[in-house]
């Protein structure tokens, strides 16, 4: 509960029901890294309507959010600052940033079970073809792309997960959005794993022995943004290794072009196959055997749009 909200949404219904729908509608948005005023302005009132539909909200971005609460013996004035509107962006905020830490530790888990490997040839093997992205590593299958364990696991850890009793919003199709609305999770979560495995392979980060036996979900806790020392200003700095949108957005509109060429059907497919790993108690194995080899190859296109 958040005491900066207005007592009638001091319950349950705000972490519950709330938030987990304002990321369902945030997942199937084409640009995760930013949300125009409008469009979320629009999605949040619909959303409040449903979860709260004792509350007479007009969400605006202006200044103010009022309602009247209609009862059948009194009437209830609401008044609410551009600040708790802000509470909204600000969970989209966390939630954004949480696919960068989850994405880190799962690739961690990965490169620690397979230490016998040097980082530096085991990162290269992973990204060559992107074969990180399948379902088969040995087999860069078109139809197996993005249905790698590590996607599903990110998918389903840091996705499906957060819209758990999402409310059902007809506004906002929240039925189809469950379904299919995820080619912007897709091309995050991939931007994301891409971003873990060249920090891992460029020894940016040190794998503490201490969070080796953790699980994904517990080490992720634990991870730090590697510093690197900044030499306009002279200080360490996050920067370089972020994952903000200045250094993954257009990685990520890459990758979303090439999910979007899946098409509905595919995307299904993708979202039955993460909620199937969500359901069980232990997380899928991630271990698979790679080969080493592979020959060089350059592009004048970024050929994250051709992985369909």
């Amino acid at each position: 509960r958040n005491c900066d909200l207005p007592p009638q949404c001091q319950d349950q219904r705000w972490p519950k029901h709330f938030l987990p729908t304002v990321y369902l509608w945030a997942g199937s948005q084409d640009d995760l890294w930013q949300f125009t005023d409008a469009p979320l302005v629009d999605a949040l009132q619909h959303i409040f309507d449903v979860v709260y539909p004792d509350l007479r909200y007009k969400v605006t971005a202006q200044g103010s959010v009022f309602g009247v609460v209609s009862l059948a013996i009194f009437f209830i004035t609401l008044l609410l600052t551009h600040h708790h509107l802000n509470q909204a962006t600000q969970r989209l905020a966390e939630w954004r940033s949480n696919f960068g830490s989850t994405g880190l530790a799962i690739m961690i888990d990965f490169f620690a079970r397979n230490k016998d490997t040097d980082p530096k040839d085991l990162s290269e093997a992973l990204l060559d073809d992107f074969v990180f992205l399948y379902k088969d590593m040995d087999c860069s299958d078109s139809m197996k792309v993005f249905r790698s364990p590590f996607m599903l696991q990110l998918f389903a850890t840091a996705h499906l997960h957060s819209i758990v009793g999402h409310a059902h919003v007809t506004a906002i199709k929240s039925d189809v959005l469950g379904a299919i609305g995820v080619a912007g999770v897709l091309a995050i979560c991939a931007a994301s794993l891409e971003r873990a495995i060249k920090c891992l392979g460029a020894g940016s980060i040190d794998i503490d022995s201490d969070i080796l036996d953790m699980r994904p979900v517990q080490m992720k806790r634990k991870l730090r943004t590697p510093k690197t020392f900044n030499k306009s200003t002279g200080k360490d700095s996050t920067t370089e290794h972020a994952f903000f949108i200045s250094n993954w957005g257009s990685v990520t509109g890459s990758y979303l072009v090439g999910v979007r060429k899946k098409g509905d059907i595919y995307l299904r497919d993708i979202t039955l196959a993460a909620q199937k790993l969500l359901k069980k108690s232990g997380n899928a194995s991630l271990e698979r055997y790679l080969r080493l080899d592979g020959e060089d190859e350059s592009e004048d296109i970024d050929r994250r749009t051709m992985l369909w």
